[in-house]
């Protein structure tokens, strides 16, 4: 989700631990006042997330993989080599034909 984001990952990744894991957050102030221009700030001892701006940069970069996938850039290649490593489903060539969907048989 871009640089400002990688710095603070591990508090990111400490809020979602404490969401899932106790449903408690003690660490992170979560705003969704769209005034506010408080986001991904340290202050008073804590983390300041503006939800809609993490939602927006979240959708943002769903889009950006998405096209990257459409694109057969390195996000689709990364997920090619990860379903012919774990074996998951048998991995189509892009010049075979199109790529399964949720309707194709093995998805049933």
């Amino acid at each position: 989700m871009g640089n400002k984001y990688s710095t603070f990952s591990g508090e990111i990744y400490d809020l979602r631990n404490d969401l899932v894991h106790t449903g408690i957050n003690t660490k992170v102030v979560l705003s969704k006042n769209s005034k506010s221009k408080e986001h991904l700030q340290e202050m008073k001892g804590y983390l300041w997330i503006n939800t809609q701006q993490f939602l927006n940069d979240f959708k943002e970069s769903l889009k950006q993989i998405s096209d990257n996938i459409t694109n057969g850039d390195i996000f689709f290649q990364n997920a090619m080599d990860r379903l012919r490593e774990f074996n998951i489903i048998e991995v189509y060539k892009l010049q075979d034909g199109p790529s399964p969907g949720p309707e194709d048989e093995f998805f049933q």
